[in-house]
């Protein structure tokens, strides 16, 4: 937290001190990105970087952050005013969620550019080719657009995507980020990250703050799959959505085994292969076209990472995450002992549930108020999303798990239990040359465990055939 003191000069605490002097412009003070006052919802990695573009010495020049937000933020009170100038001849440069969608009566790519409320829009076809994301319908960046007044055969004016740069603040290096894990201990480190995430580390419990990291594991480690099942209002599903633009989060509306794996019309691979982590957020409000599809192409990419849609063969490495809300009783247990029962009775089959990894207990978290918000500084969310994105490809931590442990017992528990400890120690201890074995049966692999003892023990209500006791896995 931050104090002042009679002339209204700030201090850092101890935390944000060290923020400040390890990561030096990759920090970023979250009440500077609150007091804003953006009429616009944002990312917080773009606010963020509203925040370190425009801040000068201890203020943000709000007047700069406004006029570069009217230029290339524009709302949709303004979307006729730059309509006019691009069909005037204009050519445009904005930020915005830029999606691509193929009309397969016409077989022309149309985009749709939300803040100007326009779809059925044209892309020039070497930008899709070059930025294959734009077809997964949502990627930020800064795009150009012009306007072409005939379209195809037919005399039809359209505006044109004609250039486009995906968002990326930072060039990242990794092994900075590596090495000045070793300047914080455990706690801080746990903390730091809590306020990435944009949350008060002080108002959460120690127990509590590694449920809430654990969120995190599938954003830094291939094809983790995680269901979290709780009360509304604990912040499922705003870390996915504020914090990384490499996650992909389906909130309501149909999905179709076209949308998430392969559309045999279009001959493209689904949003599978574009994210490092897609997920399904308040599942029992999305509908699933038919579902006995989804699910049987979904178990072998569950087991395996390949999936086979007709005659053709993909693979990826996104992990699918399922969050749902169900009832708790006052004392904030489920109600329920068998909960799985709340998701779609097509998710309940035992052979789909034993494909996911684990089951976070999101019933531990408070629901949010704004105490529960962070203020001072954290590090910027779009660096974090970036790292996290990298750590992604390192594999030296899974060495670490394989040779650190010794399984007996169930396939699917002990690779569940080393995906996850993988994920948490990639967050927690980065500087592999610098944890011991016993930090890392404490923080990942003891709750590792527990997450997937949760999945087994549902398993074991809904078929006694599955054993109540997982795999014996244990520090070597």
């Amino acid at each position: 937290m931050t104090i002042s003191n009679s002339s209204g000069v700030s201090f850092l605490d101890d935390l944000e001190r060290k923020i400040a002097d390890k990561f030096p412009g990759a920090f970023v003070d979250k009440d500077k990105a609150r007091a804003l006052g953006l009429d616009k919802a944002l990312p917080s990695f773009l606010v963020d970087w509203l925040v370190s573009k425009f801040t000068v010495g201890d203020d943000v020049d709000k007047m700069r952050v406004k006029q570069f937000v009217d230029k290339y933020l524009p709302d949709k009170s303004k979307a006729e005013h730059i309509k006019s100038e691009i069909v005037g001849g204009a050519e445009l440069k904005i930020i915005d969620r830029f999606g691509v969608s193929v009309n397969v009566s016409t077989g022309i790519h149309e985009l749709s550019i939300p803040s100007l409320d326009l779809t059925c829009q044209t892309v020039l076809p070497s930008l899709i080719e070059k930025y294959p994301r734009l077809l997964s319908g949502s990627e930020w960046g800064l795009g150009t657009l012009s306007y072409n007044p005939y379209v195809g055969s037919k005399k039809k004016g359209s505006v044109v995507l004609v250039d486009f740069q995906p968002f990326q603040a930072f060039s990242i290096d990794l092994d900075y980020y590596i090495d000045q894990r070793s300047h914080f201990t455990i706690e801080e480190w746990i903390d730091l990250i809590i306020r990435s995430m944009e949350y008060n580390s002080d108002k959460f419990t120690f127990e509590q703050k590694l449920l809430m990291l654990a969120r995190l594991v599938p954003v830094l480690q291939p094809r983790v799959n995680q269901i979290e099942l709780g009360a509304k209002g604990t912040g499922k599903s705003f870390v996915y959505t504020k914090l990384s633009k490499y996650v992909w989060l389906i909130s309501g509306g149909v999905v179709t085994r076209a949308q998430l794996l392969y559309d045999m019309s279009r001959k493209k691979a689904g949003i599978i292969t574009l994210y490092d982590h897609i997920v399904l957020d308040e599942i029992q409000t999305i509908d699933f076209d038919k579902p006995e599809e989804i699910i049987g192409a979904l178990k072998g990419y569950l087991e395996s990472g390949a999936f086979n849609i007709a005659s053709y063969s993909g693979t990826a490495s996104s992990g699918i995450g399922i969050l749902g809300n169900i009832k708790l009783t006052k004392d904030h247990k489920p109600v329920n002992p068998v909960f799985v029962v709340e998701l779609p009775p097509f998710m309940q089959e035992t052979a789909f549930l034993d494909r996911y990894h684990v089951i976070l207990p999101g019933w531990c978290l408070p629901r949010l108020n704004k105490d529960h918000i962070v203020s001072g500084l954290a590090l910027n969310s779009e660096y974090v999303s970036e790292i996290f994105h990298d750590l992604r490809l390192r594999t030296e931590y899974y060495r670490f798990v394989e040779d650190s442990v010794r399984t007996k017992g169930d396939l699917r528990d002990i690779n569940a239990v080393k995906s996850v400890a993988t994920g948490l120690l990639k967050l927690l201890f980065p500087n592999l040359d610098r944890t011991s074995k016993e930090e890392f049966a404490e923080f990942c692999l003891e709750p590792a465990i527990e997450y997937r003892r949760n999945l087994r023990e549902q398993l074991n209500y809904l078929d006694p055939e599955y054993k109540i006791d997982i795999a014996d896995i244990r520090v070597s």
